[in-house]
């Protein structure tokens, strides 16, 4: 649901470019949503660390670590997606 949010008004802004262009603007909503869910889980395992639900911090831990593995990977993706949307729109 939040990354549907994060995506609405970014998606409906896409509306004539070419792919290149909507790639990069996917990878621009998946990092964002990857960075909100990376802070929803630190939120809850602070709550949980609070409340001495050591179960509960440890399962939001792991699902933090799997998102900052999918924050990773798309920074790493942005700048050459970026650069190929430049380039595509400069030779058109």
């Amino acid at each position: 649901m939040l990354a549907h949010t994060l995506a609405f008004t970014p998606l409906m802004a896409q509306l004539g470019q070419n792919d290149a262009e909507k790639n990069t603007q996917h990878l621009i909503v998946t990092f964002a949503a990857a960075a909100a869910e990376m802070a929803m889980y630190e939120s809850l395992a602070t709550v949980a660390a609070f409340a001495n639900d050591e179960e509960t911090e440890q399962l939001a831990r792991q699902l933090q670590r799997e998102e900052r593995d999918d924050y990773d990977q798309v920074w790493a993706l942005l700048k050459p997606s970026a650069q190929t949307s430049f380039e595509t729109v400069t030779r058109s």
